[in-house]
C-alpha cells in the first residue's frame, strides 16, 4: 500500500496490478505500526494479524478500543506482508516502472460515469447495511433532513435488520422497500448477483446501488472502463462509498480478475 498526501494506491509489488485507490481517504493501513503485517483480502478487506485471527483496520470503535470485524485465517485469499515491508527505494523503483507502463500502453475509454450528486458520507460503525440503505434513499431525497443522521441511519437498520440482528441481501432489500411503503414513496428496489453491466445501467441513470461482499455493504457512484489496445483486455473501475465515511474508493479488477468477493447489488427499480 503506497501513501501520499490524502490518498492511497494498494498495488500489487509483483505483478503491478492495481486492487484500489483513494484520491480522498487516508490510508487504511495508516495507524498501524511501520513492522506490523498487514493483510488485502480483496476490495475493502484491510486486516492485521492477532493471533490467529484477522482484525479489519477500519472496525476499530474509537470508544472501546476493540475491533468490531474479524475473520480467520482460512478465509485469508492473498496477504500484503511482502509489499508492507519493501524499502521506499523499492517503491519508487516500482512506481516509476508502473507510470512507465501506463505510458507505452495505448488505452480506450469504453465509459465513463459519475453520479450528477454525492453521496452522504455519513456513517455508523458497524452498520454498513444500513449506512448503504441511508446513501440510496438520501440520494433520492427519502430521508428526513431534520432528523439527526445517526438516529436516521439506526432507524433504517430496524428496517433492514434480519432475525438475527444482521443485514444480509434478503433483509436490505425488503427492509428498504418497507421503508419507503411506510413512508409513502412509489420507489422500489431488487436486487441482483453482482454484475458490471447493472453498475453501468444504473449509473448512467443516475441511480446508486449497493455492492456487497462477506460481511460487509457499499455504495456505487461511478465507472471506468477501459480498454487496453495492445492486450485487447479491460480494466474496471468502480467507484464507491466504502461505507466508513469516505466517497471516491476506486476498486479495480480486468476480465481476467473479477473480484472473488463481489457478491450481489440492490438497485432502484
Amino acid at each position: 500500500c503506497f501513501e501520499f498526501n490524502n490518498g492511497y494506491i494498494i498495488v500489487s509489488i509483483n505483478s503491478m496490478t492495481v486492487y484500489e485507490s483513494s484520491l480522498s481517504g487516508a490510508s487504511p493501513y495508516s495507524n498501524i505500526g511501520i513492522n506490523t503485517p498487514v493483510y488485502y483480502n480483496g476490495a475493502i478487506e484491510y486486516y492485521i494479524k492477532s493471533n490467529n485471527t484477522y482484525l479489519h483496520t477500519l472496525s476499530k470503535n474509537i470508544s472501546t478500543n476493540e475491533y468490531e470485524y474479524s475473520i480467520s485465517e482460512n478465509d485469508i485469499i492473498s496477504t500484503m506482508t511482502d509489499d508492507a515491508v519493501i524499502t521506499n527505494e523499492q517503491k519508487i523503483s516500482k512506481i516509476q516502472s508502473i507510470n512507465q507502463t501506463n505510458r507505452t500502453n495505448a488505452t480506450t475509454i469504453i465509459g465513463e460515469r459519475q453520479l450528477n450528486g454525492s453521496l452522504t458520507t455519513a456513517w455508523v460503525n458497524g452498520y454498513c447495511g444500513p449506512t448503504a440503505a441511508h446513501c440510496m434513499l438520501r440520494y433520492r431525497g427519502y430521508t428526513d433532513r431534520n432528523i439527526p443522521t445517526y438516529d436516521m441511519i439506526m432507524a433504517i437498520y430496524e428496517y433492514v435488520k434480519d432475525g438475527r440482528g444482521g443485514v444480509d441481501l434478503n433483509s436490505l432489500r425488503n427492509g428498504m422497500n418497507n421503508y419507503l411503503i411506510d413512508n409513502g414513496y412509489s420507489a422500489r428496489v431488487s436486487s441482483c448477483n453482482y454484475d458490471i453491466s447493472r453498475v453501468v445501467t444504473e449509473i448512467d441513470s443516475n441511480q446508486p446501488l449497493t455492492i456487497s461482499r462477506p460481511g460487509h455493504v457499499m455504495t456505487a457512484h461511478g465507472y471506468r472502463i477501459v480498454r487496453n489496445e495492445n492486450t485487447g483486455h479491460y480494466v474496471y473501475t468502480i467507484y464507491v462509498n466504502e461505507s466508513y465515511g469516505v466517497n471516491g474508493v476506486q476498486l479495480w479488477y480486468d476480465n481476467y480478475n473479477t473480484p472473488h468477493n463481489f457478491i450481489d447489488h440492490v438497485y432502484y427499480n
